[in-house]
């Protein structure tokens, strides 16, 4: 058998750049589509916010839906050409969108969906930085050329630019190194310290839903992912109708800053804080605990909640003060971004894990960011009393309460979480076989207890 072929460190740094390029212009996408909402709204002549939730909430659920297929296919083809064409597909896509007739809001509708195809592979550090710049960059370019539409023709060139990088510079990874279809759960059971017999699907599915951790702390993620995807969404679109004013470089300049830099300070207090109130460094000494994931999450929560409601109360008085309200929102939004990760791995065995993941991604987006925008525009539509910016901005302003009382209610699910974590670690611990390791009484209950439980 022919050894496979060695890359260099500045290949394979190259390659890794191209796929990050890739992922910016997913979210540089999603964002300038979200400040061009006026706009196109009134190009097709839409008459409420509802379906214009529908443009986020279609590209979401594809998106979601396609995971499980890409998935599949890439344990069994070449994975750089599923990436080339997805990609490829979702570029014409977000292409042909910008040459639909006025008439034909569904058409457009329908070519969002397919450009999610090619926009499925995501990395948190894109996240911020796409968003960001995608504020920025889709308003300057309808600004300066004339026309929403100039914004996605040009994402959908630079889509199609990094369609020839991957041809000409990515490489498919050796399946040793990066999981294949080889890498199964007996693989992993055989690896623990405790023989466990192969347990089927249904009962990986059954032991998920008597982890009451696990539970929680995913119904309470879907309710931030909720907040986040309306703010992101909408708040632009709420700024412009308050001040009157249509494409404002300000406020896509300003927008995007407190967005990109928020996220990004947001996931690394997140981080520090639950890794400092762990190991009980700093001002942290006092309380050390290891449920420190559930507990920095609903503090982050807690943050958020009063800050998003004063942030768009505080729009129409002076939007400066109410960006630095948005930005302390975010921040506390994005605390849980890691560390709900890590929380998963401490509660879930590691032949459960893939699962457990897969159904919280699926769950925090179906309800989350794909639902959250669309329920939002739709209420605001109920309760709008005329098509007037004040109006308008008004039902905005009613409907995002929605979103305030559910980062609320979040906060109070991560600590219910925080109570339920140290069982259910142990349970971890037991069911692996490794519960003998465990030295502290304080923190985790004994491997008698765990049985019981």
């Amino acid at each position: 058998m022919d050894d496979p072929p060695r890359h260099s460190k500045c290949q394979k740094l190259v390659a890794v750049l191209i796929l990050l390029f890739i992922n910016l212009l997913n979210k540089v996408d999603q964002s300038a589509i979200a400040m061009l909402l006026i706009d196109i709204q009134k190009f097709f002549g839409v008459d409420g916010d509802g379906e214009m939730g529908l443009l986020q909430a279609v590209y979401i659920v594809l998106s979601t839906l396609c995971i499980p297929v890409f998935g599949y296919l890439g344990l069994r083809y070449k994975r750089k050409w599923i990436m080339v064409i997805g990609t490829l597909v979702g570029a014409l896509a977000g292409c042909a969108s910008t040459f639909v007739a006025k008439e034909s809001f569904w058409l457009f509708l329908l070519m969002r969906s397919v450009v999610a195809i090619g926009m499925l592979v995501l990395f948190y550090i894109t996240s911020p930085f796409g968003r960001g710049i995608g504020y920025i960059f889709g308003l300057q370019m309808a600004k300066r050329l004339g026309g929403w539409q100039w914004g996605i023709w040009l994402i959908a060139l630079l889509g199609v630019a990094s369609v020839i990088l991957m041809v000409l510079f990515v490489f498919d990874p050796e399946r040793k190194l990066s999981g294949s279809s080889n890498s199964t759960r007996k693989e992993d059971m055989e690896n623990a310290p405790l023989k466990v017999k192969i347990k089927t699907y249904l009962y990986d599915l059954w032991a998920l839903m008597k982890n009451y951790t696990y539970l929680f702390s995913t119904i309470a993620y879907t309710c931030i992912v909720f907040v986040t995807g309306s703010v992101l969404w909408w708040v632009p679109t709420a700024i412009q109708h308050a001040k009157q004013i249509i494409n404002n470089f300000r406020i896509a300049l300003y927008f995007g800053a407190v967005t990109m830099v928020g996220e990004i300070v947001g996931v690394i207090m997140g981080s520090a804080f639950s890794t400092l109130l762990r190991n009980g460094k700093w001002c942290f000494k006092c309380c050390q605990t290891q449920r420190s994931n559930p507990i920095i999450s609903a503090v982050g929560a807690l943050i958020a909640t009063p800050f998003l409601l004063g942030g768009l109360q505080l729009i129409r008085v002076s939007v400066e003060t109410s960006y630095i309200f948005i930005f302390v929102a975010i921040t506390g939004l994005c605390f849980n971004w890691t560390i709900n990760g890590d929380l998963l791995m401490t509660i879930t065995v590691p032949w459960r894990r893939n699962s457990a993941k897969a159904w919280q991604t699926l769950i925090s987006h179906l309800f989350g960011d794909a639902l959250g925008p669309y329920l939002v525009g739709l209420l605001a539509d109920r309760i709008s009393l005329s098509d007037s910016p004040r109006d308008l901005f008004d039902a905005l302003l009613y409907a995002f309460y929605i979103p305030s009382a559910l980062c609320g209610i979040s906060a109070f699910l991560f600590i219910i979480a925080a109570i339920t974590v140290i069982r259910d670690q142990a349970r971890c611990l037991v069911e692996i076989g490794i519960d003998d390791r465990i030295s502290s009484r304080k923190d985790v209950e004994t491997k008698g207890n765990a049985n019981k439980l």
